[in-house]
């Protein structure tokens, strides 16, 4: 199994006899836990003799929209890091967004989303792929009110239309400066227009493709949940 620590990164264990019925360790080893692990040194790889539960993150599980952002934001964890990469700054950001799915209320699950798109660009600028919203990606000239367009490719905000950019107005650009620097929670979106949420998370989610150069098998399961009635 693999785990992201605060003090070893992200690592891959050996929980012996972890799926039977009787294990002590089954009930602390459940996905989304936050658990405090005893490790023991093998030959090959490290075993998990002792765990004992710390958090369960609430009713997150009770929640088929919270889930799959959740799968989503451990998912993207694993592919942004390497085996070994310790940081705490990123371990305290993926506990903090899976408080917030776990708190998420009802009337606030239409901004999912928005959260979503907030937690890419807060795992991705921590790790040094933050995009370039205040300038030109590729001139470095200042950028205008309205009339430019994204480029994953390079790295921002664009002043001209070239290949495989998209369009991007100065509403979606403010929003993602601000999820840049700092987690929002997501009833304080509620002044977003739904066209400017939806032009958000294509951009963003197209930056993360072309960043980790795929597409995330938990993506699937977020984009069904999202097509949910009272979602949009």
């Amino acid at each position: 199994m693999d785990v992201y620590t605060p003090s070893l990164g992200k690592v891959h264990l050996k929980a012996k006899g972890v799926r039977r019925t009787r294990s002590k360790l089954s009930g602390h080893l459940e996905i989304f836990n936050e658990v405090d692990l005893v490790i023991a040194t093998g030959k090959s790889i490290d075993v998990v003799t002792g765990a004992r539960l710390i958090k369960k993150f609430g009713k997150l599980r009770d929640n088929l929209r919270s889930v799959s952002a959740a799968y989503y934001f451990c998912e993207l964890i694993y592919w942004l890091t390497e085996e070994g990469y310790k940081d705490t700054v990123l371990y305290e950001m993926l506990n903090w967004s899976l408080e917030t799915l776990a708190d998420l209320k009802s009337e606030d699950e239409k901004f999912l989303p928005l959260l979503v798109a907030n937690v890419e660009l807060q795992f991705l600028g921590r790790l040094g792929f933050q995009p370039e919203l205040g300038k030109c990606a590729q001139s470095g000239q200042p950028l205008q009110p309205e009339g430019n367009h994204f480029s994953a490719a390079a790295g921002g905000v664009v002043c001209e239309r070239g290949n495989n950019t998209v369009p991007i107005s100065g509403s979606a650009i403010k929003v993602m400066r601000i999820m840049t620097e700092q987690r929002v929670e997501p009833a304080r979106w509620q002044q977003i227009p739904p066209a400017v949420r939806k032009e958000v998370k294509k951009v963003v989610r197209e930056f993360v493709h072309y960043t980790l150069e795929r597409n995330l098998k938990a993506e699937g399961f977020l984009e069904l949940t999202g097509k949910m009635p009272d979602l949009n």
